[in-house]
């Protein structure tokens, strides 16, 4: 069962995956290829797992606890009056999947589209 608390740490989980592969992005130069690809590629499924279960129970999320996915200025912006402040995700740093791994990298896309949080091809 969703409870007020699990989903209050799905949503602070999915934003530190985003911090996660920020960080990474910033330490490039001091990381082999593979820790970059198991790293992000870890962070990434992570995301595309919350992504997909928000599509899944997208109705329900929004009646019952206000969530709002919504992109602003190249950011995933998530509100619920649950949490004290917005989450905010910086998404510019993503882009460094497509060349690390292309597979999770395009489920990523496609459930940002299905979601209709980007535009479709």
């Amino acid at each position: 069962m969703l409870t007020i608390n699990v989903l209050k740490t799905l949503l602070y989980s999915i934003r530190n995956q985003f911090n996660l592969i920020e960080s990474i992005a910033k330490n490039i130069h001091i990381l082999s290829d593979d820790d970059i690809k198991l790293m992000m590629g870890n962070a990434l499924q992570t995301i595309n797992g919350l992504l997909s279960l928000y599509g899944e129970h997208k109705t329900v999320l929004s009646e019952n606890y206000n969530l709002m996915l919504v992109i602003e200025n190249d950011n995933l912006i998530i509100s619920t009056p649950l949490l004290p402040h917005r989450i905010i995700c910086y998404l510019a740093h993503i882009e460094l999947m497509q060349q690390h791994d292309p597979e999770t990298y395009a489920r990523y896309k496609s459930l940002m589209q299905q979601l209709g949080l980007m535009p479709q091809p």
